[in-house]
């Protein structure tokens, strides 16, 4: 009955509420089209709120661009922001957007045109020389740089073909049903049954080879590529200061990406469309039944649902409190 109570309580914290804010990624081919129309703008003079030839704001350039692939992005380079998948300075590739901000809030955006080793160029509109290439080298534009984001779908993900092999490893893991081993993790207590199996003690022995296979195992999962975007939610433990850092849509993405890898058939139309672009998720046997996909997770993959859960939880109630002191202003001023 326990066990019935924990696995509902799950269904809860994974599907409600379901992403609505999820965005179709577009094919890898199409960011040719896109760029190439960037380009095709080299020298339109800047216009604020301009989205022509007659000129262009950094944002409006974004948007004309992207219409080449049948994109709609928001208007402004805030809300640009918001979609798509971060993606590190280092790893930044050719058709990634990217942003720039002054005292912390996002003011500008261009779109990578280049990109190899510590090389990385991009098209933008500035308010001095209008649609030129740049590099993120400049002093100016470093000094500013925010983050950056991927719309688009680079198939980088590991072939479904190694998947059965991390989840067979992933599953020897968490068969280990010896609660001794949780027990003696402390590595202060370790040492304890170390010095017990010097002396020969069975019991200590069978610990102690207990951990060792446990650690092993747990090593073999962090370094076998999982499918997806987010590997890491089913590699290890995260923490709450990580995820508090990340935005909710990403939250949200990495909370079905777990169910995903393991084959779950959504519902929503939003998410069949997201999924169904990636082929390692095509590929995979798809199951409906959502309590028999959350009985095959990892004991690491339900701790991280439930703290992704968490912090979603609290990152809705600061802003509904925002929203109420907003309102809370309006009625003082009336």
């Amino acid at each position: 009955m326990k066990k019935l109570i924990t696995i509902t309580a799950l269904i809860s914290l994974i599907f409600f509420p379901l992403l609505s804010q999820a965005h179709d990624l577009i094919p890898a081919k199409d960011m040719d089209k896109v760029i190439k129309k960037a380009k095709s703008y080299l020298g339109v003079p800047y216009k604020y709120g301009g989205i022509s030839k007659k000129g262009f704001d950094c944002s409006g350039l974004m948007v004309k661009s992207f219409a080449a692939a049948s994109f709609d992005l928001p208007r402004v380079s805030s809300s640009q922001q918001k979609l798509g998948f971060e993606v590190s300075k280092k790893n930044i590739k050719k058709g990634d957007l990217i942003f720039f901000a002054k005292k912390g809030k996002v003011n500008h955006v261009g779109l990578v045109t280049y990109a190899k080793k510590n090389k990385v160029e991009f098209i933008h509109s500035t308010t001095s020389k209008g649609v030129i290439i740049s590099s993120l080298s400049e002093s100016y534009w470093k000094s500013r740089y925010h983050s950056a984001k991927r719309l688009w779908d680079d198939n980088s993900a590991p072939s479904i073909d190694e998947a059965p092999v991390v989840i067979r490893i992933e599953k020897e893991v968490r068969d280990v049903p010896n609660s001794k081993v949780d027990k003696f993790r402390d590595r202060k207590e370790t040492k304890m049954v170390k010095k017990s199996a010097k002396k020969g003690t069975k019991e200590a022995l069978k610990i102690e080879k207990d951990i060792i296979e446990y650690k092993e195992k747990k090593k073999a999962i962090s370094t076998v590529p999982f499918p997806g975007r987010f590997p890491e939610a089913s590699q290890r433990d995260l923490t709450l200061a990580e995820l508090r850092k990340m935005e909710a849509e990403r939250l949200s993405l990495m909370k079905y990406e777990i169910l995903a890898r393991h084959g779950f058939e959504f519902t929503s139309a939003s998410l069949q469309r997201y999924f169904g672009m990636q082929d390692w998720y095509r590929e995979l046997d798809k199951e409906k039944n959502k309590k028999k996909v959350i009985k095959e997770l990892s004991s690491v993959e339900l701790a991280n649902i439930k703290r992704i859960a968490a912090v979603e939880k609290e990152k809705k109630t600061s802003t509904d409190s925002q929203h109420l002191m907003k309102q809370g202003n309006l009625m003082k001023r009336n």
